[in-house]
């Protein structure tokens, strides 16, 4: 039985379960997969960039109230040190800072996935990063699907 409880991608990363990433991982050898799971994951610009994407392509307005774009200054000037300190200081709780060029690209790729999508008929998603997790033969599982439309198709 799917458990729905599933509230948000803390909760879905805390669950020792297995999901796609970490049975590449488990196909690769049993030592990878435990590197894998003793390893903390490291936040790569790639890594950042795609979730800004992901974010701004299926919940445009956790977006927009979370990046935010961030004055290009010159650190090694005593001007852009302050100023640079003076936007961390104003960001909210829950407010992440990213550079112009990397907040566009996400805006872009997010327009670009909604023409493709109103492309194949879903006029809206019905749900987004929606997450469930399984026992299937005894073993624990878990998935998160980016978007379910209202045309009937999962988006992943």
């Amino acid at each position: 039985m799917p458990n729905p409880n599933i509230k948000d991608r803390a909760a879905y990363d805390a669950l020792p379960s297995l999901n796609y990433s970490s049975i590449k991982q488990l196909l690769l050898s049993p030592a990878h997969y435990k590197r894998y799971l003793a390893e903390p994951r490291e936040e790569t610009k790639a890594l950042r960039q795609g979730i800004m994407s992901h974010a701004a392509a299926l919940e445009p307005d956790k977006f927009i109230g979370t990046y935010v774009v961030a004055p290009k200054t010159d650190k090694r000037t005593k001007e852009g040190k302050a100023a640079a300190e003076a936007f961390a200081a104003a960001l909210q709780p829950g407010q992440i800072a990213a550079d112009a060029e990397e907040w566009q690209l996400s805006v872009n790729l997010a327009q670009s996935f909604q023409t493709l999508v109103a492309g194949v008929g879903c006029k809206r998603f019905v749900a987004t990063e929606f997450m469930i997790s399984v026992e299937y033969a005894g073993v624990p599982m878990k998935c998160a699907i980016d978007a379910i439309g209202d045309d009937g198709y999962i988006y992943d």
